[in-house]
C-alpha cells in the first residue's frame, strides 16, 4: 500500500512538473494599453507603438527572449480584458487594493506619475496643494483612470466632484473652451498633449502636484504564466535600471 502511494505521488509530481514546464514554455505574450503620450504613443499601422513605457517594456521582453504584441484599447476596456485573461499584461497602471485582487503587479516600477491639475492660463483658482482648496470644484478625469490617492479620496468624501471625460485630449479641448475649469492627469501627458495641440500658452499646470504614484505592469491572475513572467520581467527591469537604460529612455522623450 505504501509503495502504491509512492508511485501515485511520483506520477502527480511528474504531471505537475510537466504542467509548469508547459506553462513556462510560452514565448509570445499580448499587452493591452491605451494612447498615453509620452508613455504610450500610437503611430501608424506599420510602426505600431512607441513611447517611454512601450520602449521600457519591449526592451525587458527582448532581453528575456520573449515576443510581445501590443494592442490599443480604451483604458476601461483594456483593464477588463486583462482582468479576464484575454490579454496577458496591461501597462501603464496604478496599483490599488481592488486591482491587487485581480492582478499580479510588477515589483519593479516603470516610473513615477506626478498627478497634477491643469487650468486655463488665466485661472485665478487659489490652489495651495491641499484638498481643501479644491472645495466643490468640478475636475475632469479621463474615463476609467485612477486619479491618484489624494484626488480619489477627495471625490469619495465629496470635497471635489469628478467629471469623466473620454480621454485627456478631449479634456484639454473642454478646458480650452471653458467647458471645464480643471483637468487632472499625469503631468508629462498633459504637457505633451498641450504642446502637440499648440496650446501650451493657453493652459498652465498648478503646483504642487497632487500626488506622485508609481506606474506598474499588471499581469492577469487568470493566466498560469503570470507569476514566472512577472519575475522574469522584473529581473530585466532591475538590470535596465542599474545600467541606466530606463533613465536614457526617459531622457529621449522628455528632452
Amino acid at each position: 500500500m505504501a509503495q502504491q502511494r509512492i508511485v501515485i505521488f511520483i506520477f502527480l509530481a511528474i504531471s505537475a512538473f510537466g504542467f509548469v514546464a508547459n506553462a513556462e514554455m510560452k514565448k509570445s505574450y499580448t499587452a493591452v494599453t491605451d494612447p498615453f503620450p509620452p508613455y504610450t504613443i500610437v503611430c501608424d499601422e506599420s510602426f505600431g507603438f512607441t513611447g517611454i513605457a512601450v520602449d521600457i517594456v519591449r526592451e525587458a521582453f527582448r532581453r528575456s527572449n520573449l515576443t510581445l504584441k501590443l494592442i490599443e484599447r480604451p483604458w476601461k476596456r483594456a483593464v477588463i480584458e486583462a482582468r479576464l485573461g484575454e490579454a496577458d499584461i496591461i501597462f501603464t497602471i496604478f496599483q490599488t487594493q481592488e486591482r491587487m485582487e485581480q492582478f499580479l503587479f510588477s515589483k519593479e516600477i516603470l516610473g513615477l506619475s506626478n498627478i497634477v491639475l491643469m487650468a486655463g492660463a488665466n485661472s485665478t483658482l487659489n490652489y495651495d496643494g491641499s484638498v481643501s482648496s479644491l472645495d466643490s470644484e468640478i475636475i475632469g478625469v479621463p474615463l476609467g483612470y485612477n486619479a491618484g490617492p489624494i484626488l480619489e479620496s477627495a471625490f469619495t468624501s465629496g470635497i471635489a466632484k469628478r467629471l469623466d471625460v473620454p480621454r485627456a485630449i478631449e479634456g484639454l479641448k473642454m478646458l480650452r473652451i471653458n467647458r471645464i475649469k480643471l483637468l487632472s492627469d499625469n503631468e508629462h501627458v498633459l504637457l505633451r498633449l498641450a504642446r502637440d495641440q499648440g496650446i501650451l500658452d493657453k493652459v498652465k499646470v498648478l503646483n504642487p502636484p497632487l500626488s506622485s504614484t508609481p506606474f506598474h505592469i499588471a499581469y492577469s491572475k487568470l493566466l498560469p504564466t503570470s507569476a514566472s513572467l512577472r519575475d522574469t520581467i522584473d529581473r530585466q527591469l532591475r538590470n535596465m535600471k542599474n545600467e541606466g537604460v530606463i533613465e536614457n529612455i526617459y531622457a529621449k522623450y522628455l528632452q
